[in-house]
């Protein structure tokens, strides 16, 4: 998996969302990077990139956030196919 390979440019309806949503505003193309070929249901996704890439206007802190996102669906997805190769 790849980490924000475009940057992000905000305009003003972002930032209105942002400051009156804080936390519950994602970007969806990163929800598509993580997306691949996890066994992770889009809305848990959402919700890890909701409360770890929360600063949507910092580019670290997003890159950092992804990386946090991305560590545990693979833990996810690893546990998930362990599960299926039991059964």
């Amino acid at each position: 998996m790849t980490v924000a390979s475009t940057h992000y440019i905000p305009d003003a309806l972002d930032e209105r969302l942002f400051a009156a949503f804080p936390g519950l505003v994602i970007r969806k193309d990163l929800t598509h990077e993580i997306r691949g070929m996890s066994k992770a249901p889009s809305y848990v996704i959402e919700f890890m990139l909701g409360k770890y890439c929360a600063n949507l206007f910092n580019d670290e802190d997003v890159r950092e956030g992804l990386r946090l996102v991305q560590e545990e669906v693979a833990r996810y997805t690893d546990s998930v196919l362990r599960k299926h190769m039991l059964h």
